[in-house]
Protein backbone atom coordinates (compact mmCIF):
# COMPACT_ATOMS: atom_id res chain seq x y z
CA UNK A 1 0.00 0.00 0.00
CA UNK A 2 1.49 3.35 -0.90
CA UNK A 3 2.09 6.17 1.77
CA UNK A 4 1.01 9.20 1.04
CA UNK A 5 4.11 10.97 -0.12
CA UNK A 6 4.09 8.43 -2.77
CA UNK A 7 0.84 8.50 -3.89
CA UNK A 8 0.78 12.37 -4.13
CA UNK A 9 4.05 11.60 -6.01
CA UNK A 10 2.37 9.72 -8.76
CA UNK A 11 -0.46 12.32 -9.39
CA UNK A 12 1.82 14.89 -10.56
CA UNK A 13 3.85 11.84 -12.62
CA UNK A 14 6.92 11.95 -10.48
CA UNK A 15 8.50 9.17 -8.86
CA UNK A 16 8.98 8.14 -5.45
CA UNK A 17 12.55 8.91 -5.41
CA UNK A 18 12.28 11.97 -7.38
CA UNK A 19 10.97 14.25 -4.52
CA UNK A 20 7.25 15.61 -3.56
CA UNK A 21 4.85 17.49 -5.71
CA UNK A 22 6.25 20.39 -7.45
CA UNK A 23 4.04 23.23 -5.85
CA UNK A 24 4.89 24.96 -9.27
CA UNK A 25 2.12 22.74 -10.57
CA UNK A 26 -0.65 23.32 -7.58
CA UNK A 27 -3.29 25.90 -8.80
CA UNK A 28 -2.80 29.56 -7.56
CA UNK A 29 -4.95 31.63 -5.24
CA UNK A 30 -5.93 33.79 -8.28
CA UNK A 31 -6.23 31.95 -11.20
CA UNK A 32 -5.51 34.67 -14.16
CA UNK A 33 -2.75 34.23 -17.26
CA UNK A 34 0.14 35.78 -17.07
CA UNK A 35 2.09 36.31 -20.06
CA UNK A 36 5.93 36.45 -19.69
CA UNK A 37 7.21 34.61 -16.38
CA UNK A 38 10.85 33.50 -17.24
CA UNK A 39 14.50 34.88 -16.81
CA UNK A 40 16.41 37.89 -18.08
CA UNK A 41 19.65 38.63 -18.56
CA UNK A 42 21.44 35.66 -19.44
CA UNK A 43 24.53 36.30 -20.21
CA UNK A 44 25.92 33.88 -22.94
CA UNK A 45 27.86 33.55 -26.13
CA UNK A 46 26.28 32.29 -29.61
CA UNK A 47 28.62 30.25 -31.84
CA UNK A 48 27.59 31.34 -35.37
CA UNK A 49 28.99 29.55 -38.30
CA UNK A 50 29.37 31.57 -41.55
CA UNK A 51 31.70 31.61 -44.79
CA UNK A 52 34.40 33.02 -42.94
CA UNK A 53 34.30 30.58 -39.99
CA UNK A 54 32.57 30.87 -36.74
CA UNK A 55 31.76 34.01 -35.49
CA UNK A 56 31.05 34.24 -31.36
CA UNK A 57 28.57 36.91 -30.57
CA UNK A 58 28.32 37.84 -27.02
CA UNK A 59 24.77 38.26 -25.81
CA UNK A 60 22.44 38.93 -23.34
CA UNK A 61 19.52 37.23 -23.78
CA UNK A 62 15.75 36.33 -21.91
CA UNK A 63 13.56 33.93 -22.33
CA UNK A 64 9.85 34.03 -21.24
CA UNK A 65 6.78 31.32 -20.90
CA UNK A 66 3.03 32.18 -21.10
CA UNK A 67 1.96 30.90 -17.99
CA UNK A 68 -1.84 29.84 -17.86
CA UNK A 69 -4.25 30.63 -14.99
CA UNK A 70 -4.71 27.34 -13.62
CA UNK A 71 -1.13 26.87 -12.84
CA UNK A 72 1.26 28.81 -10.18
CA UNK A 73 4.53 28.99 -11.63
CA UNK A 74 6.87 28.03 -14.71
CA UNK A 75 10.24 25.74 -14.06
CA UNK A 76 12.96 28.09 -14.73
CA UNK A 77 15.70 25.89 -14.65
CA UNK A 78 14.50 24.62 -18.05
CA UNK A 79 14.57 28.29 -19.52
CA UNK A 80 18.17 27.85 -19.15
CA UNK A 81 18.51 24.39 -19.74
CA UNK A 82 16.88 25.44 -23.47
CA UNK A 83 19.65 27.26 -23.97
CA UNK A 84 22.30 25.37 -23.15
CA UNK A 85 21.38 22.56 -25.74
CA UNK A 86 21.08 24.72 -27.93
CA UNK A 87 24.40 26.42 -28.02
CA UNK A 88 26.10 23.12 -27.42
CA UNK A 89 24.31 21.72 -30.50
CA UNK A 90 25.21 24.74 -32.48
CA UNK A 91 28.91 24.15 -32.25
CA UNK A 92 28.68 20.66 -33.67
CA UNK A 93 26.72 22.11 -36.91
CA UNK A 94 29.20 21.87 -39.74
CA UNK A 95 26.49 24.01 -41.80
CA UNK A 96 25.82 28.13 -41.55
CA UNK A 97 23.33 29.18 -38.98
CA UNK A 98 22.09 32.42 -37.49
CA UNK A 99 21.80 34.19 -34.33
CA UNK A 100 17.38 34.57 -34.80
CA UNK A 101 17.72 30.77 -36.44
CA UNK A 102 19.20 29.57 -32.73
CA UNK A 103 16.74 31.66 -30.91
CA UNK A 104 13.78 29.87 -32.61
CA UNK A 105 15.93 26.74 -31.58
CA UNK A 106 15.40 27.86 -28.55
CA UNK A 107 11.76 28.69 -28.58
CA UNK A 108 10.95 25.34 -30.17
CA UNK A 109 12.43 23.34 -26.73
CA UNK A 110 11.24 25.59 -24.48
CA UNK A 111 7.55 24.83 -26.34
CA UNK A 112 8.58 21.09 -25.76
CA UNK A 113 9.70 21.25 -22.09
CA UNK A 114 6.97 23.61 -20.84
CA UNK A 115 3.84 21.67 -22.16
CA UNK A 116 1.23 23.56 -19.84
CA UNK A 117 2.18 27.16 -22.54
CA UNK A 118 0.63 28.32 -25.26
CA UNK A 119 3.75 30.82 -26.13
CA UNK A 120 7.07 31.70 -25.62
CA UNK A 121 9.15 34.46 -26.63
CA UNK A 122 13.00 34.83 -26.88
CA UNK A 123 14.78 38.01 -26.73
CA UNK A 124 18.83 38.46 -27.40
CA UNK A 125 20.81 42.25 -27.03
CA UNK A 126 24.13 41.88 -28.73
CA UNK A 127 26.48 44.29 -30.49
CA UNK A 128 27.47 44.59 -34.12
CA UNK A 129 30.75 46.46 -35.04
CA UNK A 130 30.87 47.46 -39.21
CA UNK A 131 33.36 49.43 -40.75
CA UNK A 132 32.55 53.51 -41.27
CA UNK A 133 34.71 55.62 -41.42
CA UNK A 134 38.03 56.09 -42.93
CA UNK A 135 40.44 54.26 -40.48
CA UNK A 136 40.65 50.80 -41.05
CA UNK A 137 40.54 48.35 -38.43
CA UNK A 138 38.18 50.56 -36.41
CA UNK A 139 34.75 49.52 -36.28
CA UNK A 140 31.53 51.30 -34.56
CA UNK A 141 29.17 49.89 -32.48
CA UNK A 142 25.21 48.83 -33.64
CA UNK A 143 23.36 47.76 -31.05
CA UNK A 144 20.92 44.87 -31.79
CA UNK A 145 18.21 43.51 -30.70
CA UNK A 146 16.72 39.88 -31.97
CA UNK A 147 13.41 38.43 -30.85
CA UNK A 148 11.58 35.46 -31.82
CA UNK A 149 8.03 34.44 -30.54
CA UNK A 150 6.42 31.31 -31.10
CA UNK A 151 3.13 29.53 -30.30
CA UNK A 152 1.78 26.10 -30.02
CA UNK A 153 -0.17 26.63 -33.23
CA UNK A 154 2.67 26.95 -35.60
CA UNK A 155 2.76 31.32 -35.51
CA UNK A 156 6.40 32.55 -35.29
CA UNK A 157 7.11 36.41 -35.20
CA UNK A 158 10.75 37.11 -35.77
CA UNK A 159 11.73 40.66 -35.18
CA UNK A 160 15.12 42.58 -36.11
CA UNK A 161 15.65 46.04 -34.08
CA UNK A 162 19.14 47.93 -35.58
CA UNK A 163 19.91 51.10 -33.38
CA UNK A 164 23.20 53.51 -34.00
CA UNK A 165 24.26 56.65 -33.50
CA UNK A 166 24.54 60.02 -36.01
CA UNK A 167 25.19 63.07 -36.75
CA UNK A 168 22.32 65.80 -38.18
CA UNK A 169 23.01 69.65 -39.00
CA UNK A 170 19.61 71.72 -38.02
CA UNK A 171 18.20 73.14 -41.64
CA UNK A 172 16.56 75.92 -40.13
CA UNK A 173 19.51 77.80 -38.72
CA UNK A 174 21.84 77.14 -41.09
CA UNK A 175 19.30 78.74 -44.29
CA UNK A 176 18.55 81.35 -41.30
CA UNK A 177 22.41 82.49 -41.31
CA UNK A 178 22.82 82.22 -44.92
CA UNK A 179 19.98 84.63 -45.44
CA UNK A 180 20.53 87.26 -43.10
CA UNK A 181 24.64 87.16 -43.24
CA UNK A 182 24.64 86.67 -47.20
CA UNK A 183 26.81 83.44 -47.10
CA UNK A 184 26.41 80.09 -49.21
CA UNK A 185 23.74 77.72 -47.69
CA UNK A 186 26.14 74.58 -47.08
CA UNK A 187 29.17 76.92 -45.93
CA UNK A 188 26.80 78.68 -43.27
CA UNK A 189 27.39 77.59 -39.82
CA UNK A 190 24.23 75.58 -38.11
CA UNK A 191 23.63 73.39 -34.54
CA UNK A 192 24.51 70.42 -34.80
CA UNK A 193 23.84 67.03 -32.41
CA UNK A 194 24.46 63.97 -32.04
CA UNK A 195 21.28 61.80 -32.70
CA UNK A 196 20.26 58.09 -31.91
CA UNK A 197 18.20 56.47 -34.98
CA UNK A 198 16.34 53.00 -34.23
CA UNK A 199 14.74 50.51 -37.21
CA UNK A 200 12.63 47.18 -35.91
CA UNK A 201 11.53 45.40 -38.69
CA UNK A 202 8.60 42.37 -37.21
CA UNK A 203 7.72 39.43 -39.97
CA UNK A 204 5.35 36.69 -39.74
CA UNK A 205 5.95 33.78 -40.72
CA UNK A 206 9.00 33.74 -42.72
CA UNK A 207 11.68 31.65 -41.07
CA UNK A 208 13.58 35.30 -41.83
CA UNK A 209 15.09 38.44 -40.76
CA UNK A 210 16.81 41.45 -42.91
CA UNK A 211 20.81 41.08 -42.80
CA UNK A 212 22.38 43.18 -39.26
CA UNK A 213 25.50 44.75 -41.76
CA UNK A 214 22.72 45.95 -44.63
CA UNK A 215 19.98 47.42 -42.23
CA UNK A 216 22.86 49.09 -40.51
CA UNK A 217 24.52 50.94 -43.71
CA UNK A 218 20.71 52.03 -44.66
CA UNK A 219 20.48 53.58 -41.65
CA UNK A 220 23.88 55.90 -41.40
CA UNK A 221 23.22 57.10 -44.93
CA UNK A 222 19.57 58.81 -43.29
CA UNK A 223 21.66 61.27 -41.28
CA UNK A 224 23.99 64.15 -42.40
CA UNK A 225 26.97 62.36 -41.39
CA UNK A 226 27.96 59.26 -39.18
CA UNK A 227 29.57 59.80 -35.93
CA UNK A 228 33.07 58.08 -35.47
CA UNK A 229 35.26 57.12 -32.55
CA UNK A 230 39.06 57.91 -34.57
CA UNK A 231 39.14 61.38 -36.84
CA UNK A 232 41.85 63.11 -37.71
CA UNK A 233 42.30 66.93 -39.00
CA UNK A 234 41.83 65.78 -42.38
CA UNK A 235 38.84 63.26 -41.49
CA UNK A 236 36.98 65.54 -39.41
CA UNK A 237 36.96 68.51 -42.15
CA UNK A 238 35.14 66.12 -43.86
CA UNK A 239 32.62 64.78 -41.87
CA UNK A 240 31.84 68.55 -41.06
CA UNK A 241 31.99 69.29 -44.62
CA UNK A 242 29.63 66.54 -45.14
CA UNK A 243 27.41 66.86 -42.42
CA UNK A 244 26.34 70.79 -43.36
CA UNK A 245 26.08 69.98 -47.26
CA UNK A 246 23.57 67.61 -46.20
CA UNK A 247 21.41 69.47 -43.18
CA UNK A 248 18.59 67.21 -42.33
CA UNK A 249 15.93 67.54 -38.99
CA UNK A 250 14.75 64.49 -37.47
CA UNK A 251 11.70 64.09 -39.71
CA UNK A 252 14.12 63.65 -42.60
CA UNK A 253 15.82 60.45 -40.91
CA UNK A 254 12.92 59.11 -39.86
CA UNK A 255 11.52 59.90 -43.53
CA UNK A 256 14.67 58.56 -45.52
CA UNK A 257 15.32 55.56 -43.25
CA UNK A 258 11.91 54.32 -43.96
CA UNK A 259 12.26 55.36 -47.31
CA UNK A 260 15.34 53.03 -47.71
CA UNK A 261 14.39 50.08 -45.78
CA UNK A 262 10.65 49.72 -47.38
CA UNK A 263 12.81 49.62 -51.10
CA UNK A 264 15.53 46.99 -49.35
CA UNK A 265 12.52 44.78 -48.05
CA UNK A 266 11.15 44.96 -51.63
CA UNK A 267 14.69 44.06 -53.69
CA UNK A 268 15.36 41.04 -50.87
CA UNK A 269 11.37 39.81 -51.44
CA UNK A 270 10.05 40.27 -47.73
CA UNK A 271 6.14 40.62 -47.46
CA UNK A 272 3.99 43.35 -47.80
CA UNK A 273 2.63 42.69 -44.40
CA UNK A 274 6.25 43.55 -42.74
CA UNK A 275 5.94 45.93 -40.01
CA UNK A 276 8.82 48.60 -39.70
CA UNK A 277 9.12 51.11 -37.18
CA UNK A 278 11.66 53.68 -37.19
CA UNK A 279 12.12 56.14 -34.64
CA UNK A 280 14.81 59.33 -33.62
CA UNK A 281 15.82 60.59 -30.38
CA UNK A 282 18.09 64.28 -30.79
CA UNK A 283 20.25 64.76 -28.30
CA UNK A 284 20.10 68.67 -28.89
CA UNK A 285 22.65 70.68 -28.29
CA UNK A 286 21.16 74.25 -28.04
CA UNK A 287 18.14 73.28 -26.45
CA UNK A 288 17.53 71.60 -22.75
CA UNK A 289 15.50 69.14 -23.83
CA UNK A 290 15.56 66.17 -26.86
CA UNK A 291 13.51 66.29 -30.17
CA UNK A 292 11.90 63.13 -30.95
CA UNK A 293 9.85 61.22 -34.02
CA UNK A 294 8.58 58.15 -35.30
CA UNK A 295 6.61 56.18 -37.33
CA UNK A 296 5.42 52.72 -37.24
CA UNK A 297 3.37 50.87 -41.05
CA UNK A 298 3.14 48.23 -42.67
CA UNK A 299 5.35 47.85 -45.91
CA UNK A 300 2.35 47.86 -48.16
CA UNK A 301 1.19 51.15 -46.35
CA UNK A 302 4.74 52.76 -46.77
CA UNK A 303 4.49 51.41 -50.47
CA UNK A 304 1.09 53.28 -51.41
CA UNK A 305 2.18 56.87 -49.76
CA UNK A 306 5.15 56.51 -52.18
CA UNK A 307 5.53 59.52 -55.03
CA UNK A 308 4.80 58.59 -58.24
CA UNK A 309 8.18 59.43 -58.68
CA UNK A 310 9.19 56.47 -56.57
Amino acid sequence: MLNPRESLCREVGNTAEAGPADIKDSEPGVKLRIDRVGVRGIRTRFPIKSPWGTLIYEAEVDAYVELPPDKRGVHMSRNIEAFAEVIYEARLKEHSTTVEGLLAEVAEKLLKKHDYTQKVEVVARTAYFFDVGPRKGVSEPVDVVIRVIKSRNGEEVRELSVSLLGLTVCPCAQMTFSLKEGTELHKSPSHTQRARLTATITLRNTGKVPMINELAELLVDAFSAPVMGLLKRDDEYKVVKKSFEKPRFIEDVVRHALDAISRYLVERGFPPDARIKVEVESYESIHPYNAYACREATLEELLSEASPSR
